[in-house]
């Protein structure tokens, strides 16, 4: 059977939908469609040493750099993304938007020498519950 019509077959009976707007116009090697990935409001801290997330950290405690990926506001798609991977079991999200980060800081200089990323801790009740880490 060529690898179209069996690609085809899957997608009838097992659909494949974009999580930010729900097109099925999507590869099956990605949850977001081009259009999605592209909204998603990238900041460019991960190459600026001084920036708006590293500065909350000064006085407090001790780190090497500091960034994030994306802005997050309300009534957006991040905070959609965000909430099905917490609330509606959808940890694809978070390995996706994961591999995004990831690229982001294998671009950036300031990153290069750094061999440790530390997640924030989740509260232990929560991890329970969800059975991972955001």
């Amino acid at each position: 059977m060529p690898l179209t019509l069996l690609q085809d077959l899957r997608s009838l009976l097992f659909p494949h939908y974009c999580f930010g707007c729900g097109t099925d116009a999507l590869p099956y090697d990605t949850s977001l469609c081009a259009r999605c990935q592209l909204s998603l409001p990238e900041t460019s801290f991960f190459q600026q040493s001084n920036n708006p997330v590293a500065a909350s950290f000064i006085g407090r405690i001790p780190i090497v750099q500091a960034g994030a990926g994306y802005f997050y506001t309300k009534e957006s798609l991040l905070q959609e993304l965000m909430q099905q991977l917490k609330y509606k079991q959808q940890p694809i999200i978070g390995k996706l938007l994961g591999r995004y980060i990831g690229y982001m800081l294998a671009e950036s200089p300031l990153y290069a020498s750094i061999d440790v990323l530390l997640p924030l801790p989740l509260n232990a009740k929560k991890l329970h519950i969800r059975g991972y880490n955001q």
